[in-house]
């Protein structure tokens, strides 16, 4: 079988002192509303052994259940528009939520006094500790792992302008996945600036630890943008 990763990226990943090989599943454009298990059917199983394991970007997830926002249906009020203003933007990660709608989206999902607690921390951490990422602590991954609304880390598609927030049913998805399909299934939010583990199969959960998990694909070798290669197999991960 002849292993494929993106641009950039590695083919085999050393985790525990082993080196497993990771096969990328490039897929054609997906839109709102297709099945999930049928994508997994349709481009994993063919290439899928007993003793992998299946990553995949929680982006997909969303986009795959229509779990979309419609800037449009944001309404932008002076509290996002100002607070947005006073965000430095990152020249490598983006404005983030010194995006109006960002900052929008942020405040309809966790509410003003939380959006001031974490706009409160932020100026404490960086003025007297020197640290940034204050206000994501506070105000909590939802707010971290939106995607879209204008900000895209230099990678545009066709949901450059829409909202892809993290999905809710990651872990009930995993388990739905592994029961149906036979496939143990890893969700993460992940890009080159780290990430995160959503769910996991809870089988997979029995035999190693989230931080373990995470290190198959800590350098991020999904391509969630033109490359169209959301899903990572691990050959052998469990084996």
């Amino acid at each position: 079988m002849d292993f494929f990763a993106n641009d950039g990226k590695q083919v085999e990943v050393v985790v525990g002192g082993a080196s497993y090989p990771r096969h990328t599943i490039k897929t054609h454009f997906i839109e709102p509303n297709e099945s999930y298990l049928g994508l997994i059917e349709r481009y994993v199983l063919p290439h899928f052994e007993r003793g992998d394991v299946l990553f995949s970007a929680s982006k997909i997830v969303s986009i795959a259940s229509g779990n979309v926002i419609d800037p449009d249906s944001l309404k932008v009020g002076r509290l996002a528009k100002w607070l947005s203003s006073k965000v430095d933007a990152d020249p490598v990660k983006g404005a983030g939520v010194g995006v109006p709608l960002k900052m929008q989206y942020a405040i309809d999902t966790v509410g003003v006094p939380r959006i001031l607690l974490g706009a409160a921390a932020a100026v404490i951490g960086k003025v007297i500790f020197r640290r940034k990422g204050w206000f994501y602590v506070v105000t909590g991954p939802k707010v971290v792992g939106i995607d879209g609304l204008g900000d895209d880390y230099g990678n545009p598609d066709e949901f450059h302008r829409q909202g892809i927030p993290l999905p809710d049913n990651a872990q009930e998805l995993c388990d739905e996945v592994l029961v149906k399909l036979g496939v143990p299934l890893v969700i993460t939010d992940t890009n080159d600036f780290g990430g995160s583990l959503l769910g996991a199969s809870k089988s997979l959960l029995a035999l190693k630890t989230k931080a373990e998990l995470n290190e198959f694909i800590r350098d991020n070798p999904y391509g969630q943008g033109h490359q169209q290669t959301p899903f990572v197999i691990v050959k052998g991960a469990t084996a």
